[in-house]
């Protein structure tokens, strides 16, 4: 899957559960729970397994500790880091 892909698939998630469109390159660096998204806790627990279920990833604690599940982008990145990680075995 190819990184562009990967991006349409994360937009269509966020559109289809929160009817957020990321119009701007600005917004896809804000931070998913702040006052430009306004997503709230429980809406990143529904975002969570849309992405392990559309992927068909394990988003890892780590993850979330290191606060790469925050933004669209650090979203976005690690989802090509764990497809990359499947494709080469590792």
């Amino acid at each position: 899957m190819v990184d562009q892909e990967i991006q349409e698939q994360l937009k269509r998630i966020f559109k289809g559960r929160f009817d957020l469109e990321f119009n701007s390159d600005a917004l896809l660096d804000e931070h998913l729970l702040g006052r430009r998204i306004g997503l709230n806790s429980r809406d990143l627990l529904y975002l969570f397994f849309d992405i392990e279920e559309t992927f068909k990833i394990h988003i890892s604690q780590e993850s979330i500790v290191t606060k790469k599940f925050t933004t669209f982008n650090n979203i976005c990145q690690m989802i090509i880091e764990q497809k990359s990680c499947y494709t080469i075995g590792i």
